[in-house]
């Protein structure tokens, strides 16, 4: 059994999509992302296997949490629109 993580997994994700915004996945480096995100090189590695594995994660966690409302039985969130304003 390994250690406990030093760090939020959510948290690395949404800085892993704004560097991947800035950059691209073609211009953003491993080094671009230990920088952006603060991380030492090998707990990358380890949580998420690669530039690849960690994009993927990225992808993966924005389509939760962008389109959770999508899966059946959950309302879908009001939009500026929506919302009454009395």
């Amino acid at each position: 059994m390994g250690r406990p993580r030093g760090f939020s997994e959510e948290a690395v994700l949404d800085g892993a999509a704004a560097v991947f915004i800035r950059g691209g996945y073609e211009g953003t480096s491993v080094d671009d992302l230990v920088t952006g995100l603060q991380l030492h090189r090998g707990s990358l590695y380890k949580a998420f296997g690669s530039k690849r594995g960690l994009f993927l994660a990225v992808l993966g966690h924005r389509v939760e949490t962008r389109f959770a409302h999508l899966v059946v039985g959950q309302e879908r969130p009001a939009t500026a629109i929506e919302i009454p304003l009395h």
